[in-house]
């Protein structure tokens, strides 16, 4: 991950290598950064990785005023993510181990991580999303019946609560102060719409994708603390694909620049439905260039080749024959 400091003009890497400490870490991330306000300080905890015989995960704390930077978890193969609290501290752990397929969650427990949640999935492991809409929750995803299901975990005494308003969205809106969950974005008639939960950012957020009016798509990317400067990526014939600082208060808006160097127009983007080899009937959205109409073409020789490695390479590896099956579903979206 780089950093550029605007001040000054200066990419910084983080994590950062030295060759007097933290010469096991990896120049890479694993996971989201958290950004934290530690003592009026911006902080960002970031996923990273360290070597000792192996990779594996650590948790690395980087100090944006002063450049500090020191790893303050380091984790063993099997630990799948962190979240830390809005003071800086690990308040919850999950890991995941691959080969037998158990997962288990922790939270903090009088200073320590304590174990509230196991079980055993082999393919849709359950995951940390992270804060629920209080301070006090956690959001968490599970797959029952082959659907995503959101569930809030009680940080008070471990509990899972079903969390209705969650059931039609894809991923969270985070709040980027309090870390609360504060809407979600739902995926509707082949387009991506973001809801918010309480009733002000909710008002505000209808007028502006009303004021666009229904020719531009409208997506929210970020705010200010009051939820009266909101960055959009606006989308369509008229303001084609560009980032945008709506300003309620001044009432106008502001371009900031497009998606795309040198494209100003949107290709057309339309929805098709293809077979498989095996019958499965696989969806995809297809970009069409100006004046051009999608032509149907099967038994690429080159695709066929691949397959049959990707399927010689997968039973060699020992994977189970349910994880096969599944992967070898997946390979036929490729055709």
């Amino acid at each position: 991950m780089v950093i550029v400091d605007l001040r000054e003009s200066a990419p910084v890497q983080v994590p950062r290598l030295s060759e007097r400490d933290n010469r096991d870490l990896v120049n890479a991330i694993s996971g989201e950064p958290m950004v934290r306000m530690l003592e009026g300080r911006t902080v960002l905890f970031v996923p990273g990785i360290y070597v000792s015989g192996q990779t594996l995960p650590c948790l690395v704390r980087y100090d944006l005023e002063s450049g500090g930077q020191r790893v303050v978890r380091r984790g063993t193969a099997s630990i799948d993510r962190w979240l830390v609290d809005p003071n800086g501290k690990i308040i919850a752990e999950q890991d995941y181990d691959q080969q037998d397929g158990r997962w288990r969650i922790r939270i903090a427990r009088d200073g320590s991580l304590a174990d509230v949640a196991s079980g055993r999935e082999l393919i849709d492991a359950p995951s940390m999303l992270g804060y629920g809409p209080t301070g006090d929750t956690l959001l968490t995803r599970f797959t029952e019946n082959g659907d995503p299901v959101w569930k809030l975990l009680s940080l008070k005494d471990g509990s899972f609560v079903p969390f209705v308003e969650g059931r039609s969205l894809r991923w969270p809106i985070e709040d980027p102060y309090t870390h609360q969950m504060v809407g979600g974005v739902q995926f509707v008639d082949d387009e991506f719409h973001d809801v918010f939960f309480d009733n002000s950012r909710k008002k505000s957020w209808d007028a502006i994708v009303r004021a666009y009016g229904a020719a531009d798509h409208v997506r929210f990317v970020s705010a200010s603390t009051d939820f009266r400067k909101i960055i959009v990526l606006v989308e369509g014939a008229k303001m084609g694909y560009q980032y945008q600082l709506v300003d309620l208060e001044a009432g106008r808006t502001t371009q900031i620049g497009n998606v795309y160097e040198g494209i100003d127009t949107p290709l057309e983007v339309r929805r098709i439905v293809y077979p498989a080899a095996d019958g499965l009937e696989i969806q995809a959205y297809l970009a069409l260039p100006p004046g051009r109409e999608p032509v149907a073409r099967r038994g690429c020789r080159c695709w066929r080749r691949w397959s049959a490695f990707f399927e010689r390479t997968i039973r060699r590896s020992r994977v189970r024959p349910l994880k096969f099956q599944q992967l070898r579903r997946y390979a036929a979206v490729g055709r």
